[in-house]
């Protein structure tokens, strides 16, 4: 009975992850140069913040038109695209610095965030609504953490970096969001 609007909710916020950071994340691992990884991780980081914005206002708009059981998770796809966008970006910064243990340490933390929050709406009584809040909060929690532990160990990669760089980046491997 709870799982079909979690299911769907996944679905939907699974596939505009995808399009959220227009697959320039899958880059970031091929540069030689650092800095150049750095840019194509900030072009991503970019994507999925402004397709964000978009799915919000999206959301927003079918939130005060859209009666029935599942209004109440739409406010969540945004978090959950925004969560899942950045997540896989910083994925794609740990393999290329070959940072795999602060990987699946943000795996195992990020689906513990996830199930703590799923018994938590389930003591709340909170059926299908828990889940799917969960879920987002749980992701948005585990993206959270591994950004904090990238910047703290990588930020000098990031410094002085231009817009100019990030155009570079985004015509040499346009390929990405044109064939991904």
């Amino acid at each position: 009975k709870h799982w079909g609007p979690q299911g769907l909710f996944e679905a939907v916020f699974s596939i505009l992850s995808i399009i959220a950071t227009a697959r320039y994340e899958q880059g970031i691992v091929l540069p030689s140069e650092d800095h150049q990884g750095a840019a194509l991780f900030r072009l991503s980081a970019r994507f999925t913040i402004g397709f964000t914005v978009l799915v919000s206002l999206v959301c927003a708009v079918l939130y005060f038109f859209r009666e029935g059981p599942f209004r109440l998770w739409i406010p969540w796809v945004p978090v959950a695209v925004l969560a899942t966008g950045l997540y896989q970006t910083l994925t794609f910064w740990c393999i290329r610095m070959r940072a795999f243990g602060l990987l699946a340490q943000s795996r195992m933390l990020r689906q513990l965030f996830v199930v703590l929050l799923w018994i938590a709406g389930g003591l709340l009584h909170r059926g299908a609504s828990g889940l799917v809040i969960g879920l987002a909060v749980g992701q948005l929690l585990g993206t959270l953490v591994l950004a904090f532990q990238v910047w703290r160990e990588h930020h000098l990669l990031f410094k002085g970096s231009s817009f100019q760089a990030e155009r570079e980046v985004a015509v040499r491997y346009s390929d990405f969001p044109l064939y991904s």
